[in-house]
């Protein structure tokens, strides 16, 4: 499994990528990384793009619980956009759900995409 970071404070964006098997441990410990690494993230727009991995091991309980984290520390403000690309019919799912989750513990803006272009297009609107 692997998750590739960019940041773009120009355009206020950060995007992962993630390819491989994708686990709840990994995801969380990547979650953690990246918000005690600067505060300055959490208020970014932010882009998933996990139409090259594998979410089959994700639970319904796993998904909740990654929703309850990114809730309690992305975007405070409820100015943010966040947008998902999953390719798979899985990943799709699975993101739908977050996206569902994510909508009743922020303010912030979700979106799911399975086209990674309409994705940034949709973060970097007004």
């Amino acid at each position: 499994m692997s998750i590739t970071t960019e940041i773009d404070k120009d355009r206020n964006l950060r995007v992962h990528i993630i390819s491989g098997i994708l686990t709840y441990k990994k995801l969380i410990e990547k979650l953690q990384e990246l918000y005690a690494s600067s505060e300055e993230i959490m208020y970014m727009n932010v882009l998933w793009d996990i139409s090259e991995a594998d979410v089959s091991s994700f639970t319904t309980a796993e998904v909740e619980s990654v929703a309850k984290l990114v809730s309690e520390k992305w975007g405070a403000s409820g100015n943010n956009k966040g947008a998902f690309v999953a390719s798979g019919a899985l990943g799709y799912g699975l993101t739908r759900m977050f996206e569902i989750l994510l909508e009743h513990g922020t303010k912030n803006q979700i979106s799911v995409f399975r086209d990674r272009k309409e994705a940034e297009e949709w973060l970097l609107e007004e």
